[in-house]
């Protein structure tokens, strides 16, 4: 019999915080992000140091793990675009589908 203390021995509440936003739940998706190379402190901020960078250009690529929810759509958004969501496609998808739904109530 599990206790209730045993659940969270193995618990990373730093790693948790970092792929969530606020108290929002969804799923957890391996999300690749293209972001201007002036922007990684952005991207430090949000996910932490212990994160893998790929210079791409006059930009970079990370993979990170992240809750897909409305918070991150709206992180996303508050950047003003200028990262991008390269994969996965149904990530991407819902994204765009996120911001018509905005876009039609204007």
């Amino acid at each position: 019999k599990t206790g209730f203390k045993d659940r969270f021995v193995d618990f990373d509440l730093a790693a948790f915080a970092k792929k969530t936003f606020a108290m929002y739940g969804g799923r957890e998706e391996k999300v690749t992000l293209v972001c201007p190379a002036r922007l990684a402190g952005v991207i430090i901020d949000r996910f932490g140091q212990d994160i893998i960078m790929v210079p791409e250009g006059e930009s970079f690529y990370v993979k990170l793990p992240v809750i897909v929810s409305q918070q991150f759509f709206g992180w996303l958004t508050g950047l003003g675009g200028e990262i991008k969501i390269k994969s996965p496609e149904n990530v991407k998808n819902e994204y765009r589908e996120y911001l018509e739904e905005i876009i039609k109530n204007y």
